[in-house]
């Protein structure tokens, strides 16, 4: 049904009757809610994929500019403990705290 109203010129349609021409329509018509529906669903799984890479390389884009901050943070640490051990040794030496 779908191919005769897919090869079927509208002149010639309107020499069939009138429940063959709505036959026809209705067959075209759920032929096209098919192909609508999957297109939407291409079109979903499309954005899907999208968003989801926008947002894989947000995260990789935040990790990259966290990184000079987070090295800063840890020799700051490193910094800190390193002069603490030498203050612990030099007050060692002295006697004054043990």
């Amino acid at each position: 049904m779908i191919r005769e109203g897919n090869a079927t010129p509208a002149w010639l349609a309107n020499d069939f009757n009138a429940s063959r021409r709505h036959a026809l329509i209705v067959a075209q018509v759920i032929k096209l809610c098919q192909k609508l529906t999957d297109d939407a669903v291409t079109m979903f799984i499309k954005l899907m994929g999208k968003l989801f890479s926008q947002a894989n390389n947000r995260k990789k884009q935040r990790q990259m500019d966290c990184r000079a901050n987070t090295a800063k943070a840890l020799r700051m640490f490193l910094d800190t403990i390193t002069a603490l051990q030498s203050a612990n040794k030099e007050l060692a030496g002295t006697g004054c705290f043990g």
